[in-house]
């Protein structure tokens, strides 16, 4: 018997090895593909190499992001490339490889309505996976490589239309059992499947968007998830929901979870949110009081978001903060970061964070030390964390082409909400001590809006500290002032060892927090972690 060993997902940035690719795919002159855009859609259509350049030929994807899939020797590869106004398209500098089955195999049990129609019979699914499924018949219906096509899958209420090739047959008994792999699947069926694999193994979790404004109240009041104001943090509870009920189950912005007991009373939540073009924030974990020690009630939701995400065409990074119970996460990460042992992929930062408040008075008293000015040139900020700042965290914050964010304004613009970043630098004498990176979004997508926040990275750490905040303060205020927020934050990492010590100014409370950065990878080895220690 052959050894079945999961591969995979192998991100390619060799230069030679992609040019020596697109030489080999030019000599085939045409290539189908799919494509999938940032809106949800996805496309069958053609690529064409003409001379040195790529085109698409669907004039509907003019001037749109896209993903691009395609098979060759095969195998699956797929990059990310924005489509010009005559059809043209960048060659990557990234491929991804994906040969890993992307989420475990379902079995499928006796009380789940699953099955395939081919040819107006069907047969009983014995399990799924987003790649393909098998299935058992009483005869012969097909051969080994036969393509079978628009055949029906019935998965509970959901109905799925796909082509699949036979890869395998096995005579068990007087039962056929058919091997199917799915060719060309598009996003929406594919996410269909996974969100039926979740509900189906995590028969605990529900949308947190279905249950009432007061049931989810009381989850975040009784988990004491609220008490944050107490931190000086502002919650608002009616934005959140409003926001929550806007966004929740749009698969290229949001989706919530919450685990639910035998009566159908909510003992966990958390939802994740597309922050930025290809990163998911992962926030809002509240647990009830009484469920603290029920360990399913965390790790469903924790294993829900990592299948959710591991399986979203747009999903690149992982983020998520930390604003309580810091001893714990640190022991946990440190654990984790042990097992995974590769800061590309996985990284655990304590940082230093404050809240400010924002006021319509007169302003502090203007720094005679540093001078903060907008900086309009985003390529200077590019190199600097080019320099600077690791791949991970470049990737994760969008510090790169895709600084300005347009494409993540553009999804939040569709659904009436908005999301802005400006950059700043600060400067002492006419040399630049610190770069700002400040962002606002509309209020409700965090329960703290946590997420109006002003990054700092310093190019000279010797600071007054109390001057240097003045400074920031006064021109954040300003900023964050035009978008009626009342709170902002100013968040800076630890590792520049700057202690932030004896800070005595008005409308400033700090706190201690903490930060998670995963990439693909990372959150992959994240998973078998659990997997590993749950055993």
């Amino acid at each position: 018997m052959l050894e079945k060993k999961d591969l995979k997902i192998k991100d390619i940035s060799n230069s030679e090895y992609i040019e020596k690719l697109f030489k080999k795919l030019s000599k085939k002159k045409k290539l189908n593909i799919l494509v999938n855009l940032e809106n949800g859609e996805a496309k069958d259509t053609i690529l064409e190499f003409r001379s040195k350049e790529v085109f698409v030929t669907d004039t509907e994807l003019i001037n749109e992001h896209v993903k691009i899939t395609f098979i060759f020797n095969d195998y699956a590869f797929y990059f990310f490339s924005k489509v010009d106004n005559v059809l043209k398209i960048d060659r990557p500098k990234t491929l991804y490889l994906l040969t890993k089955r992307e989420l475990e195999r379902h079995t499928i049990e006796e009380d789940e309505k699953a099955y395939v129609t081919i040819n107006r019979q069907q047969y009983r699914i014995l399990n799924i996976h987003t790649k393909g499924l098998a299935f058992h018949a009483p005869k012969k219906i097909a051969e080994n490589g036969e393509l079978i096509r628009d055949f029906k899958i019935n998965l509970d209420d959901t109905t799925i239309f796909l082509d699949a090739e036979v890869r395998h047959i096995e005579k068990n008994n007087s039962m056929y059992i058919y091997g199917l792999n799915f060719k060309d699947i598009n996003w929406i069926d594919k996410m269909e499947i996974v969100k039926y694999i979740l509900r189906t193994n995590h028969t605990h979790l529900a949308n947190m968007s279905d249950y009432s404004d007061d049931e989810i109240y009381e989850l975040f009041d009784n988990s004491g998830y609220l008490d944050l104001t107490n931190m000086g943090f502002e919650s608002n509870f009616p934005e959140m929901i409003k926001a929550l009920r806007k966004i929740d189950n749009i698969p290229h912005i949001s989706k919530s979870f919450v685990y639910v007991d035998e009566n159908n009373k909510i003992l966990s939540g958390a939802n994740i949110v597309k922050l930025y073009n290809y990163t998911f924030l992962a926030q809002h974990l509240a647990v009830k009081k009484e469920a603290k020690l029920n360990i399913p009630c965390k790790m469903d939701i924790y294993k829900a978001i990592q299948n959710y995400i591991l399986n979203h065409h747009y999903f690149k990074y992982y983020l998520a903060y930390f604003d309580r119970d810091l001893d714990w996460h640190k022991r946990l990460f440190q654990d984790i970061i042990n097992y995974i042992n590769d800061p590309q992929k996985f990284v655990f930062e304590t940082l230093t964070w404050f809240v400010a408040s924002t006021t319509d008075s007169t302003p502090l008293k203007k720094s005679n030390i540093y001078e903060v000015e907008k900086l309009y040139n985003f390529e200077e900020f590019i190199d600097y964390a080019d320099k600077n700042l690791s791949d991970l965290e470049k990737g994760c914050y969008c510090y790169n082409k895709d600084i300005h964010l347009d494409k993540i304004k553009t999804l939040y613009e569709l659904k009436d909400l908005y999301a802005e970043r400006k950059m700043y630098k600060v400067t002492e004498n006419g040399n630049i001590v610190a770069y700002l990176v400040a962002e606002v979004y509309s209020s409700g997508i965090n329960l703290f809006n946590c997420i109006d926040s002003t990054k700092v990275y310093f190019v000279n750490t010797t600071i007054d500290q109390n001057e240097f905040l003045k400074a920031i303060y006064n021109e954040m205020n300003s900023f964050y002032r035009k978008y009626n927020k009342n709170y902002f934050h100013i968040v800076v990492n630890t590792i520049y060892g700057i202690d932030f010590k004896d800070i005595n100014i008005d409308n400033f409370k700090r706190i201690e927090a903490a930060r998670v950065i995963a990439n693909n990878d990372g959150i992959r080895e994240y998973k078998n972690y659990f997997k590993t220690i749950l055993r």
